[in-house]
């Protein structure tokens, strides 16, 4: 395991992102201590089951929010209040960016070079990007 770990402002966007690479590590740890089989980044895994991993977590966020509903807070409370949410949100972008680990890797393995690989990827953006702006 790579220990990474940057020292950044809380709460700007690089702070958020190591949360998430720490939380990405922390999911192949428990991957190979047998808490899981697969992670959203393996071929073991199709693109359904990866929905549906990120679908649970994503539904995680909704029940972190549901435990709030009816307390009232005040001051600082509201702060400590969100770290559940916050944490659930955290593994929701970790899953995410296994999933797209896993997509890579499949770019990866029918591309004959980087070059291939960033030339399909680049097309493929190009193709959203024009159909987004068609709708």
């Amino acid at each position: 395991m790579v220990d990474i770990v940057f020292e950044l402002e809380s709460g700007t966007t690089g702070s958020v992102l190591n949360d998430v690479f720490s939380e990405r590590e922390r999911q192949e740890e428990l991957k190979r201590q047998g808490k899981f089989k697969y992670s959203c980044a393996d071929f073991e895994l199709d693109n359904g089951q990866c929905y549906m991993i990120l679908g649970e977590e994503f539904g995680e966020v909704g029940h972190a929010l549901n435990e709030m509903i009816g307390k009232v807070y005040s001051g600082r409370e509201i702060d400590f209040a969100m770290l559940p949410v916050r944490e659930e949100l955290i593994q929701v972008a970790a899953v995410a960016v296994a999933w797209v680990e896993r997509i890579d890797k499949v770019f990866q393995s029918r591309a004959t070079s980087k070059s291939a690989l960033n030339a399909l990827l680049e097309e493929n953006y190009a193709k959203v990007v024009d159909a987004a702006h068609r709708t």
